[in-house]
């Protein structure tokens, strides 16, 4: 092992200016480090208590290994000296491997100097792996809670250097069946993945609850909240008894700014979710209300609404949080629809005002009666000649209008043309 200054550098770290390596054994860098459950054992400890009766057990990366000792990397100090028993998962050949060691010498990681490496002693050690005391009371993810998370589509979405992070922040909730845990109107500090069980999602409007949604085993619930700003959207009831993981607010917005892919994968979730849902929660966007859900899009989906003081009716066209978390695709959707905005002709969509809340862009446009020009012809196949002349023609005065104001539509079709019961097209979707 190398030499160690017996002398405290900064932060408690000990450390020396170089180190010598004098390793009897040949030490395997493994290509992907390995995940790795420690707990620190005590110099009293002449029999170790169980793993749930002791504290916290900290996740690890292993980062080599060799017959005699192993350098782990962890976002915690552990000072040098303290004698541990560690379970690594997925060495060559193995499922997990238990080792029992000590902690030699401890230095920050010259290439992440937020984490510490640690060179340490160890040996193959014979021990259970750990587990709960008590079924449902845990002190943090054990080895089969781990093999758990590493079937959830999130864990394969964050960088690998957030995994041990993430596994040593969540903590442990039980729900007994019937429990209302998330609550609609309430502010989300918390967000939750289901171990274990299931759960309802209820929406309250008009004095009814509407189920619109059930949560299932590796999926999240609550993230909604967290990741739009907004207030809970809907209650959320447990089925059955649920097992849970919670990720605090902190936690969620470190991930956020850490790891882009994690913003993507879960507005991923909410998109969907707002796309499949037919109820959605009256929602206050600036000085309009959001009543309920009108049509969806690749790029939108558009909601019914009112103007809260004047009472007027408007369509409002929320752009998905997908695509909201794109700065380039965002600054560019941001500047078209202040453009559009300034046009008005009869045969154009009339776009009243623009909302930037809970992360994401919301236009309000006049609500519109009628059909599209789609739906007219997957009914009746073909106009007569007469109408289908008095649309092209409108539909030309419109994108001339657009153009002689150096904007061209781009998606001009059947989907984008809106048909007034008085014989009116209205051209959609500028992009």
């Amino acid at each position: 092992m190398p030499e160690r200054d017996e002398t405290t550098g900064a932060g408690g770290i000990y450390e020396r200016p170089a180190f010598t390596d004098r390793r009897i054994t040949l030490r395997q860098t493994l290509p992907t480090p390995r995940i790795a459950l420690l707990r620190l054992l005590n110099a009293t400890d002449a029999c170790p208590p169980a793993w749930g009766a002791t504290e916290r057990p900290f996740y690890v990366d292993v980062h080599d290994c060799s017959a005699s000792g192993l350098l782990l990397r962890s976002m915690r100090e552990f000072p040098p000296g303290r004698c541990f028993q560690l379970c690594v998962f997925g060495l060559p050949g193995k499922g997990w491997a238990c080792f029992e060691g000590r902690i030699c010498w401890a230095r920050p990681d010259p290439k992440k100097p937020e984490h510490v490496l640690l060179g340490c002693t160890a040996a193959a050690a014979e021990f259970p792996l750990p587990c709960a005391l008590i079924p449902g009371e845990k002190s943090g993810p054990f080895p089969s809670d781990y093999e758990f998370f590493r079937t959830v589509p999130f864990l394969k979405a964050i960088h690998r250097d957030a995994v041990c992070p993430l596994l040593n922040s969540i903590r442990f909730r039980m729900v007994k069946a019937g429990t209302r845990f998330i609550r609609q109107g309430e502010v989300g500090d918390v967000c939750y993945i289901v171990q274990s069980g299931a759960c309802r999602v209820l929406l309250e409007k008009r004095a009814a609850c509407h189920a619109v949604g059930t949560i299932k085993e590796g999926e999240f619930v609550g993230e909604m909240a967290l990741l739009t700003g907004e207030p809970r959207s809907a209650h959320v009831e447990a089925l059955c008894d649920m097992e849970l993981w919670s990720i605090s607010r902190d936690v969620f917005e470190q991930m956020l700014q850490a790891d882009p892919e994690v913003g993507t994968f879960l507005t991923e979730i909410v998109a969907e979710r707002f796309a499949s849902r037919k109820l959605t929660a009256d929602r206050q966007i600036g000085k309009y209300v959001i009543t309920d859900i009108l049509g969806r899009g690749a790029f939108a989906i558009v909601y019914n609404g009112t103007h809260a003081d004047l009472n007027r009716p408007v369509a409002i066209k929320m752009l998905r949080h997908d695509m909201a978390m794109n700065p380039e695709f965002l600054a560019n959707f941001r500047k078209e629809a202040r453009t559009i905005a300034g046009l008005n002709h009869e045969n154009i969509v009339k776009v009243f005002d623009i909302e930037e809340r809970f992360r994401t862009i919301f236009i309000i446009m006049e609500r519109l009666e009628g059909r599209t020009l789609r739906e007219v012809l997957d009914e009746v196949g073909c106009l007569p000649v007469t109408e289908a002349v008095s649309v092209v023609v409108q539909v030309c005065r419109g994108l001339q209008y657009a153009h002689e104001r150096s904007i061209v539509h781009q998606d001009i079709k059947p989907g984008n043309l809106f048909l007034h019961p008085d014989g009116k097209v209205k051209i959609l979707d500028f992009g």
